[in-house]
């Protein structure tokens, strides 16, 4: 494991590592650290029966607060959230018997700052210990007790001044147990930066990666493409801060990848990191408040980019890449195809009579079977093949390394997939299948190959439907 030192995923104190399951996963491997492991979060790499164990695990929730009415607006707002469990406390004592009662297993902790037994806060130091995740809420605002709290750790301070603050607080509770899916790198040849936002990242519920390299970076994030954010320092073992970015943004879009510049000393090259690719700067020095509200801008705007650009490019039935997106890959696969000498299928796919699944069912009745269709499509073909939705029962297939020798095993399986499609409607079982056209034969023009995949879907149709024709054979 020694390589693996400064690849490291770091696991956040949330409700997935419950301390006896961790144990029992790690144990086998003779490894008691799992910060020093190179691993994707537990859901991902674990073994299956413990992922479907740590999926059962609720969000625990400990509410630490003496008033009876804002613990009963917290409490019917928090409760209707799925899957969570609110243990209620009302004094220190309390709240101690609690989190020693459910040691390593809260998610988080809401904290009122004032309670009848300890009246300066000291709930906040008692709930550190036990490594939860902490939200302060208090009456009173002091800059300086503010900043003592930040500098200690906790995720947030919220003033109980009015109904919106209440709704704030209950919004930040949705987004950092939700947060828990969310995965970030931090890049930065400075150790004691690393550990410093890995620790911030972690009281947010964000899983993260950390690595000095841009080399192990650019790495990190093609292995695991569903990291949000990255965070830059100036300096990394093999390159600048302001490289790193430039390198990432040319094979990483905004859609995809945040990225946040983050120096390890005093600067002023943000336009620098601007100009190259970065999404924001962050300054040094700079408050654990403004770090918390700096990654949680960053992620909601990337988020709003990914569901922008999922509008113009997903069909909105059924998920699959539109027609647009649908040509815009094809170009790029078609141009590697041809660059390589290599074999590419592509195939039009249509519904048999699906009209009269429309005229006799309803609109709704065959929108579902559209929806059945794509997912088996989906389902069925390679990691690597394009599927898309080109017209209202029509699909198209774009299959790089696929030769006429397996395209009779992979369209029987998907034929057959589709007449196991049975939807009971009170007219009586709706059943479903399909009709394919497949051509080989690649030509520059990725419209040319669909022509001729439509023409053998024409075959297939004429000659009974339910069938996959080659346009080679029909030629």
């Amino acid at each position: 494991m020694a390589s693996y030192r400064l690849v490291a995923f770091l696991f956040p104190p949330k409700r997935i590592i419950a301390r006896s399951l961790l144990k029992k996963m790690l144990d086998p491997l003779g490894e008691k650290k799992p910060a020093t492991c190179l691993a994707v979060r537990g859901t991902l790499m674990f073994k299956q029966e413990h992922r479907l164990e740590l999926e059962k695990v609720p969000a625990r929730v400990l509410l630490v607060e003496d008033s009876k009415f804002y613990s009963a607006v917290i409490r019917q707002q928090v409760e209707t959230l799925p899957n969570i469990i609110l243990d209620s406390a009302t004094t220190l004592k309390d709240a101690r018997q609690l989190l020693e009662a459910h040691s390593g297993h809260y998610t988080m902790a809401l904290v009122d700052l004032n309670l009848p037994d300890a009246p300066n806060g000291e709930i906040v130091d008692v709930v550190g210990k036990h490594e939860v995740p902490t939200v302060v809420f208090s009456s009173n605002f002091n800059p300086k007790t503010k900043e003592k709290l930040f500098a200690k750790g906790i995720v947030d301070y919220v003033m109980k001044d009015s109904p919106v603050a209440l709704e704030y607080l209950v919004e930040l509770v949705k987004r950092l147990l939700s947060q828990s899916e969310k995965k970030v790198l931090v890049a930065s040849k400075c150790a004691k930066a690393r550990r410093k936002q890995v620790q911030s990242l972690n009281n947010l519920q964000l899983s993260c990666w950390a690595c000095e390299s841009g080399d192990e970076a650019a790495k990190i994030l093609r292995k695991h493409e569903d990291i949000a954010l990255v965070l830059i320092g100036d300096e990394l073992k093999d390159c600048s801060g302001v490289e790193l970015v430039s390198k990432l943004r040319k094979d990483f879009r905004s859609s995809h990848l945040s990225i946040l510049a983050i120096p390890d000393t005093e600067t002023d090259f943000a336009s620098q990191y601007l100009r190259y690719g970065a999404n924001d700067f962050l300054r040094q020095p700079y408050s654990p408040e403004e770090f918390q509200c700096r990654i949680n801008n960053a992620l909601k705007s990337q988020k709003l980019l990914t569901e922008l650009e999922a509008a113009a490019t997903r069909d909105f039935l059924t998920g699959l890449f539109n027609r647009r997106a649908f040509f815009d890959t094809a170009a790029t696969t078609l141009a590697f195809a041809m660059r390589n000498n290599q074999p590419l299928a592509l195939a039009m796919v249509d519904i048999d009579h699906f009209k009269n699944v429309n005229d006799t069912y309803g609109h709704d009745v065959g929108d579902f079977v559209i929806k059945k269709v794509a997912e088996v499509l989906q389902k069925e073909v390679r990691g690597g093949d394009t599927v898309a939705r080109v017209g209202g029962e029509e699909f198209c297939l774009l299959m790089p390394n696929l030769d006429s020798d397996n395209i009779n095993t992979i369209f029987t399986r998907v034929r057959a997939a589709i007449n196991a499609i049975s939807v009971p409607t009170p007219q009586g079982v709706v059943h479903v299948s399909a009709s394919f056209g497949i051509t080989i034969k690649i030509t520059p023009d990725i419209e040319v190959m669909m022509k001729a995949a439509d023409q053998a879907l024409y075959q297939a149709k004429r000659s009974g439907r339910d069938k996959f024709v080659m346009a080679e054979q029909t030629s």
